[in-house]
């Protein structure tokens, strides 16, 4: 809020002194080509800063318009900061340390994967799956938080394979070690929580405007 009231202000001074620019008869005919080029360039600038000023945080974030319950953004961000950790503590030598650990860390992997699928249904029902710019996947970001969804799944199926191998050896499986390395993407959950905790974002094109 304190960005947006700091742009409406840069706006009106911006306009105020474009009247006075304007509003200034000149001497010659070159001062006045000269006078109208100023006007009109600080007019565009003017118009290109209103029309960024008027920019409501969901047109500049494609998902703020998804996701308009402040209670699901939040279980999102909770939601990667919760694998982050998880990925962390499924190694072999903290779950040796404490035998309970590993259905805790199942089923945090299972709330996980049920609240990114929720978000995803949610994105999908609103904006369509591909058939339309703003489809599901046309988005790359979508895209990247689609591969990570899939990822916790095969995840949660091996965690559940090494459940059952431990608890139950009766069956006759075996958990090898360097099956491991289908968790290995997991870690990239962090670039999608730096994401969530990032509001504010400016089309390059505005950029390139206020540059101008």
């Amino acid at each position: 809020m304190c960005l947006f009231s700091a742009l409406k202000a840069a706006g009106l001074s911006a306009t105020m002194l474009t009247r006075r620019k304007s509003s200034g008869e000149p001497t010659n005919g070159s001062q006045t080509q000269g006078g109208s080029k100023a006007a009109k360039k600080a007019r565009e600038s003017v118009i290109a800063l209103q029309e960024i000023i008027n920019l409501e945080p969901s047109a500049i974030n494609k998902r703020a318009d998804i996701l308009q319950n402040d209670l699901l953004k939040e279980l999102v961000k909770f939601s990667c900061l919760l694998s982050m950790v998880s990925v962390c503590m499924n190694t072999p030598q903290t779950l040796l340390l404490w035998g309970p650990l590993n259905w805790v860390i199942f089923s945090a992997d299972c709330l996980v994967t049920l609240i990114f699928t929720i978000e995803a249904l949610v994105y999908i029902h609103h904006n369509g799956l591909c058939d339309n710019p703003k489809a599901y996947l046309r988005d790359r970001w979508c895209r990247f938080d689609l591969f990570l969804l899939l990822m916790h799944y095969a995840s949660l199926g091996l965690h559940g394979y090494q459940i059952v191998c431990i608890h139950f050896p009766a069956t006759g499986l075996r958990y090898q070690t360097w099956y491991g390395v289908i968790r290995s993407p997991r870690p990239f959950i962090t670039v999608r929580f730096i994401r969530s905790i990032i509001q504010f974002k400016l089309p390059k094109n505005r950029i390139q405007q206020i540059i101008k």
